[in-house]
């Protein structure tokens, strides 16, 4: 009885085994079917820019994607669904009206067609248009302005100029930008008790905005030579200039007290040729003054936080 009950089981298994395989196989040969047949529909693409001229730049952000409505089997919408396929749009064949650039995507429907295998057909395409902000490439100098904040170890001081380098730099990217800029800053460099020769590295400070601008350089390099400094004197005669022919200009003081400082090692190099003071008669004349404006107009580089004085030459004309 127990086998007569088994062999049937396993004759009703074999029956829905059967039943089952047929029911996949027609599922699949229906699906095939389906797939085979062409369709309409909508499928998104991305889009790629290209034949960008190179005296020209981007300055808005183009569509991303595009809508093609297709005729093509269902096998190739479904490739759709999991492969979002590029579509390349040719910039050189952008239009312009007045100020404004566009692309016409269904008057480009030859260009964009010949991108897709030849079973699928573009029906149409979304947005019908494109539209482009572009800048005309440029470049200029502009000027470097160190953040520079250094104190020296009392004593000590920079022998000359600190030497920055590169001073300028060459900045490009479109005209409406560059006209913006005239300077650029760099990071702060805070240097504190400095009593040795020094150089460093800083970055240019670039805002953000300027993402499209390329700069020649982003950094520079300042190099400062330090020595121990003392404080020296001396007296320069001084010259009166632009005195009338019939005027003879008598001073009370024949010389000027010049105080500066230089380092020890410069000290023996400094001499009283090495200045020059000269007071400006004609600017006596005009502001009505009784006396003359001392002012230097030669100095050694290897001297720093020059002083005169006095500021005040007292006078007498005699004609």
């Amino acid at each position: 009885m127990i086998k007569k009950k088994n062999s049937f089981s396993v004759k009703k298994n074999r029956k829905v085994q059967a039943f089952l395989v047929f029911l996949g196989l027609s599922t699949i040969l229906w699906t095939i079917s389906k797939l085979s047949k062409e369709y309409t529909h909508s499928v998104i693409v991305k889009t790629n820019y290209i034949e960008l001229t190179s005296d020209k730049e981007l300055q808005n952000k183009p569509k991303k994607t595009l809508e093609l409505v297709l005729k093509t089997s269902g096998f190739n919408l479904i490739g759709y669904s999991f492969f979002q396929k590029k579509i390349n749009i040719d910039l050189s064949k952008t239009q312009k009206k007045g100020n404004d650039y566009f692309y016409l995507t269904n008057r480009n429907l030859p260009s964009l067609q010949v991108q897709l295998p030849f079973d699928q057909t573009i029906k149409r395409v979304y947005p019908d248009t494109l539209f482009f902000d572009f800048g005309k490439l440029s470049s200029k100098e502009i000027k470097i302005i160190p953040q520079l904040n250094i104190n020296y170890k009392a004593g000590y001081n920079a022998v000359g100029d600190i030497e920055i380098k590169p001073k300028t730099i060459v900045i490009s990217g479109s005209e409406k930008q560059l006209s913006e800029i005239t300077t650029i800053h760099t990071n702060p460099l805070n240097l504190n008790a400095v009593f040795t020769n020094f150089e460093h590295k800083i970055a240019l400070d670039i805002p953000k905005e300027y993402h499209k601008i390329h700069f020649s350089n982003k950094e520079i390099t300042i190099k400062g030579i330090v020595e121990k400094f003392t404080e020296a004197n001396l007296e320069i005669p001084f010259e009166i200039i632009n005195v009338p022919e019939n005027y003879t200009i008598e001073t009370f003081l024949k010389k000027i007290k010049v105080s500066y400082k230089v380092s020890l090692e410069n000290y023996d190099k400094i001499h009283a040729s090495d200045f020059k003071i000269v007071c400006d008669f004609d600017n006596s004349k005009h502001i009505k003054n009784t006396f003359l404006i001392p002012e230097l107009i030669k100095k050694p580089n290897l001297v720093s936080n020059i002083k005169i004085k006095p500021k005040k030459i007292e006078f007498l004309i005699k004609k």
